[in-house]
């Protein structure tokens, strides 16, 4: 499995939508990720943003968006709480 860099054009996105916010932004296999008391809660990975969230949020987010899916960065090794992003929602104002 080949390793895709992380999108530039998410990464303006994504730190445009964390500036507002009391978090630490730091580069994680090349990639910026976000952090909150330490805990990453957010990032880009590839071409997808990915988000943590609790696991209500999880079953409406996903409920509501058939594109949102859990976070693999890793073929079979998924983040059991964290999901990705589709373009679908941050595209949408």
């Amino acid at each position: 499995m080949e390793w895709k860099k992380a999108s530039p054009e998410l990464g303006v996105l994504l730190d445009a939508a964390m500036s507002a916010f009391p978090c630490q932004k730091k580069i994680m296999f090349g990639a910026p990720v976000y952090t909150a008391n330490g805990n990453m809660f957010a990032g880009i990975h590839g071409d997808n943003i990915f988000i943590r969230l609790s696991e209500s949020d999880r079953k409406e987010i996903t409920a509501k968006y058939e594109a949102v899916k859990p976070f693999e960065p890793v073929r079979r090794h998924t983040m059991k709480e964290y999901v990705t992003v589709p373009d679908a929602i941050y595209k949408d104002e």
